[in-house]
């Protein structure tokens, strides 16, 4: 391990908040400070000043994982792009849009079968109860995260509403066959 590897270990340990606060969906920091005194919202805000405001800092983050720095991609190449979107939302939402389509499609007598969209059934089951975009977005990443494991689970769950209950989405649709990357990575290309 090099030595500037080492230091940068031992300052985000020392760090107060985690690594990409910024990217956290501002319900996740809402439930965490709920059941913190008053002055854990100030030191969110502008910073720890002594020891108990690093304390209260560390605390009210302590559920929240680190997150990668913010890029630009308008064609995720793999799921950390993906974490890392700041058109994540825009992106889910194209997700589920064309996951949505296929299913609608597939009531069409000789609809045409779409295979890199995943099985039919997949297809229908991920739009079954939700009219949220996003949330079939999710669940048609969903394999592709279980199989990245559970940080990134976690990291994906925090750039989003907390309302969306991202997590149990991933874990009820996690097993399911995933749809082929190709489309999903160009969601947004229309």
């Amino acid at each position: 391990m090099s030595l500037a590897l080492a230091r940068s270990w031992l300052a985000g340990a020392h760090a107060p908040l985690p690594a990409g606060m910024r990217a956290v969906h501002p319900s996740w920091i809402e439930a965490a400070l709920a059941e913190l005194p008053p002055r854990a919202r100030d030191v969110l805000a502008s910073g720890p000043r002594d020891d108990v405001d690093v304390w209260l800092a560390r605390w009210a983050c302590a559920e929240l994982p680190p997150l990668p720095p913010l890029v630009d991609h308008a064609r995720p190449r793999s799921l950390a792009d993906v974490v890392a979107m700041t058109r994540l939302a825009e992106w889910l939402t194209a997700v589920g849009r064309m996951q949505l389509a296929y299913a609608t499609s597939l009531a069409t007598p000789g609809a045409p079968r779409r295979d890199e969209l995943g099985p039919a059934r997949e297809v229908i089951a991920r739009c079954r109860g939700t009219s949220d975009l996003r949330v079939i977005g999710v669940r048609a990443i969903a394999p592709y995260v279980r199989d990245a494991g559970v940080l990134t689970a976690r990291q994906l769950a925090v750039r989003l509403p907390r309302e969306l209950g991202v997590e149990a989405e991933l874990a009820t649709h996690g097993m399911a066959a995933a749809p082929s990357w190709v489309p999903l990575r160009t969601a947004l290309d229309g």
